[in-house]
């Protein structure tokens, strides 16, 4: 007699969600890698281009015949700074890997959440506590390690990073802020179909025409920036952002297999204690936010 067939155990959701964002950092971190294997033989504006384009060409069969309805909105002007930031966010980092390691430049940019914390005082009106200004200066700290101005080991890249990090801090609080009254797609719309247009009209200035590897990778870059940002949505969805969040420094350990796959670069041992120092410093301020709560 045959014995009974068990379903197999179900995960709990707070396990799924921490699944699904070192998932997103996988993907998230393979597309910059795509990047910066493009920027190599391609300018930057067009790898952004085609970064921007598949992703939307993937976002297209969720908005459908929807598409329409969701241009409707009231607050056009805050899409369209939100969507300029994405613009000069991705110009920066894709110029930054085009000269120093990916572990270096994703190390950096994870400043972004600290710089989140800055700005939502003058912006939300959220004050951080004493403690949470020492994780922000703890991760300053760590980028300058990394960065070692005045060493004369300091590329002058290692500065793009910084200015995308703040870059997607405005995107980040500019999110919150539309979340309020706007729907997910809205804002999404917005963002890829923006960007796209603004590179559409800079890109044909510089166009390189791609053999079949670049428009593999092209398409490759899209798709795994689409699925980066669908995964970080569904961690969101089955884990609270308290624990969700601290995975998305695992971004640093895909980034430096990448590097070390793709390109060959390990990061020495000040850039792998500044990357310690920020995703300390992150994971700390989590904490302190999450006992506010």
């Amino acid at each position: 007699m045959a014995p009974p067939r068990t379903s197999a155990p179900r995960l709990p959701d707070n396990v799924r969600g921490i699944l699904w964002m070192v998932l997103a950092m996988l993907a998230g971190t393979g597309m910059e890698a795509t990047g910066k294997v493009l920027v190599l033989d391609y300018p930057m504006i067009q790898v952004v281009w085609a970064r921007l384009a598949f992703h939307s060409a993937c976002l297209a069969p969720l908005i459908g015949p929807r598409l329409p309805s969701l241009f409707v909105t009231k607050r056009l002007g805050l899409h369209l700074l939100r969507s300029s930031t994405q613009v000069v966010s991705l110009g920066f980092f894709f110029t930054a890997v085009g000269f120093i390691p990916l572990a270096d430049a994703s190390a950096i940019h994870l400043l972004s959440p600290l710089f989140v914390v800055a700005l939502a005082a003058p912006w939300l009106g959220e004050r951080a506590g004493v403690r949470t200004w020492i994780g922000v200066i703890a991760g300053f700290l760590g980028a300058l390690i990394i960065i070692r101005p005045g060493t004369g080991t300091m590329h002058w890249a290692a500065l793009l990073p910084v200015c995308s990090a703040l870059s997607t801090s405005v995107l980040h609080i500019t999110t919150r802020k539309l979340s309020q009254t706007e729907g997910t797609l809205t804002i999404l719309v917005y963002t890829s179909l923006v960007g796209v247009v603004v590179y559409s009209l800079a890109v044909p200035f510089v166009w390189v025409t791609p053999d079949l590897a670049g428009w593999a990778l092209m398409i490759l870059m899209g798709c795994l920036g689409f699925w980066a940002n669908f995964a970080q949505i569904k961690a969101f969805q089955w884990a609270s952002a308290s624990t969700a969040s601290p995975f998305i420094y695992t971004g640093l350990v895909w980034a430096t297999g990448y590097g070390f796959v793709l390109f060959g670069d390990l990061p020495d041992r000040w850039t792998v204690l500044g990357m310690m120092t920020i995703a300390a410093s992150g994971i700390y301020i989590l904490r302190q936010e999450r006992r506010k709560t």
